[in-house]
Order: structure tokens, then C-alpha cells, then sequence
């Protein structure tokens, strides 16, 4: 499945689709912003996680 429009590539076919038309602009913001979110916090939370286990030293 291809992500971007070759005519246009700043815009993804979910734009495209009247269906979708009206909730393309949201849930693709949701889903970036999900996706920064995660990138983000999830290495923080799983060193804090290992070491809370003991899987990891203090000084890691």
C-alpha cells in the first residue's frame, strides 16, 4: 500500500477518499502524534522498567 499521492506527495490518499475525507486530517495527526509520543517516552520508561527489575545495573 502506497502511503503518499504521486500527484501530490504532501498529501496521503486518505485524503482522497470521501469517505474519509472529513477524519483523515485528525487521525493521521492522532497517529503521528502517538507514534512521537512513544518514540519519545517509550526508552525512558523501558530503562526505568529494567532497572526496577534488576535487569540492569545503575550505572547502564
Amino acid at each position: 500500500m502506497k502511503i503518499l499521492n504521486k500527484e501530490d506527495p504532501d498529501k496521503p490518499y486518505l485524503h482522497k477518499d470521501p469517505v474519509f475525507s472529513d477524519i483523515a486530517g485528525p487521525v493521521i495527526n492522532i497517529i503521528l502524534g502517538a507514534t512521537v509520543i512513544h518514540e519519545l517516552i517509550g526508552p525512558v520508561i523501558a530503562k526505568f522498567s529494567l532497572r526496577k527489575a534488576g535487569e540492569i545495573g545503575k550505572n547502564s
